[in-house]
């Protein structure tokens, strides 16, 4: 990418990118899912603005699940659920990023007829990610693939203030002409209790809830569940489950709002010294006394060397978190991930900012330096 960028770049109105769990031409099996996507993205975005002092925007032209010998296999309901769950754990990424994706496409296709024409296709199988499959009296079913579309039908609007304090448990959260759709992700491969806190009695503005659950059953076939007037205290989520709350309201006024700013190193890709410290400058911040803040860092190193570094912006220590989104990389030769550190929104200061990144020990990057914050205007 940086190649391209370098080349053809300053012509480009945006970047695209593919992101895919499983295997994508080459290498081994791994997760993009989570906090490796979150660092790819990062990382072009770090370097747009080195070049160009603005951040080109992306266009994930398309994302998923694949896999070697998926192609000219029987049709397989476990395949569809296996790309189910990745479908949803990148969308609820990308949707983090409303002002810097243009356009993410999962790739879903419709009928591919001319898969059942390939050589290679002896047994005229269907195309692995078909939304509606040939049957063999010629007529066409629809796959599980399409519970993609009906868990997120009708979801839309302007963003509200959500959060997790896991960095498994992915939320998004929007409201719209008397409706509120709370989406819910587990990253995590094993099941997760959320506890729903809905601060200022919001809760009492919901009149009716309807619930979509996406899951694998224990055979791992995917399962679309409705469900109404649940009463809204926790969630418990299986691997990979997603949930979308479908909430009537009352009418809403907000009083204030969250503005969102992503503040870019000068620097960026910085090899990694052992005790030697790595200094990053953000020279423009906004400052303010309220909201939430946090330090993105991208790392790639080999997996026994620490993820823990000392850091510090403008001179004061951070603790760094020892989870992220998403799971530990261990297939892969390193880890390559984000890190999201959360600090003190009041240590920004206005305009320049120094975060300092110290490693115990030597090897590999840290890849960029992000300052997010989202600063509450009344």
């Amino acid at each position: 990418m940086k190649t391209f960028m370098d080349i053809a770049g300053e012509s480009m109105d945006f970047f695209a990118t593919h992101i895919y769990d499983g295997i994508n031409v080459t290498g081994a099996f791994n997760y993009r899912s989570g906090s490796n996507s979150e660092a790819i993205l990062d990382l072009i975005e770090a370097y747009s603005y080195i070049k160009w002092a603005k951040v080109k925007p992306h266009l994930i032209s398309e994302y998923g699940y694949t896999a070697k010998g998926m192609q000219g296999k029987p049709y397989s309901p476990e395949s569809d659920g296996t790309c189910l769950l990745s479908y949803n754990k990148i969308l609820m990424t990308l949707l983090d990023k409303p002002d810097r994706v243009l356009k993410a496409v999962p790739f879903i296709v419709g009928r591919a007829p001319w898969f059942y024409k390939d050589p290679k296709n002896t047994e005229g199988n269907p195309y692995p990610w078909v939304i509606s499959r040939k049957m063999p009296d010629g007529s066409y079913q629809l796959t599980h693939l399409v519970k993609f579309y009906e868990l997120w039908k009708g979801v839309e609007g302007k963003n509200i203030a959500i959060s997790s304090n896991n960095p498994d448990i992915q939320v998004s959260g929007y409201r719209s002409n008397g409706k509120t759709f709370i989406a819910v992700n587990n990253l995590d491969d094993s099941e997760q209790k959320v506890n729903l806190d809905f601060p200022n009695n919001s809760s009492k503005l919901i009149n009716k809830v309807s619930i979509r659950k996406l899951f694998l059953d224990e055979k791992g076939i995917p399962q679309l569940q409705y469900m109404k007037n649940n009463k809204l205290d926790e969630l418990v989520l299986k691997a990979g489950e997603t949930v979308v709350l479908d909430c009537d309201t009352k009418k809403i006024e907000f009083s204030n709002k969250l503005n969102e700013e992503n503040y870019y190193a000068t620097t960026y890709l910085q090899k990694i010294e052992a005790n030697k410290p790595l200094t990053f400058e953000i020279e423009k911040a906004v400052a303010s006394n309220t909201g939430k803040a946090y330090i993105r860092m991208g790392i790639s190193r080999v997996h026994q060397l620490s993820k823990s570094p000392i850091v510090t912006i403008n001179g004061t220590e951070v603790s760094v978190p020892n989870n992220w989104a998403g799971y530990d990389q261990a297939p892969r030769e390193q880890f390559f991930g984000v890190i999201p550190i959360p600090i003190d929104i009041r240590l920004i200061k206005e305009v320049k900012n120094t975060i300092s990144i110290t490693f115990p020990d030597a090897g590999g990057f840290v890849s960029s330096v992000i300052l997010n914050q989202e600063r509450l205007i009344n």
